[in-house]
């Protein structure tokens, strides 16, 4: 989870929260999170597995 916040310049905090307090997200990156907080297990595992490839090209 780490990785991921950190290639969106993000904290876990704000990835797992709603609140972003001053930290300026673009639409895309709103998006991303809020499709991330509502994924089950599963889910979060194949979207991290697709992170992890996409960061590796």
């Amino acid at each position: 989870m780490e990785k991921i916040c950190s290639a969106f310049g993000i904290s876990l905090a704000v990835f797992f929260g709603k609140e972003y307090g001053n930290l300026k997200l673009t639409v895309d990156q709103e998006e991303i999170v809020e499709a991330r907080n509502n994924l089950d297990a599963e889910k979060r595992k194949v979207l991290m597995s697709v992170v992890r490839a996409l960061k590796g090209l």
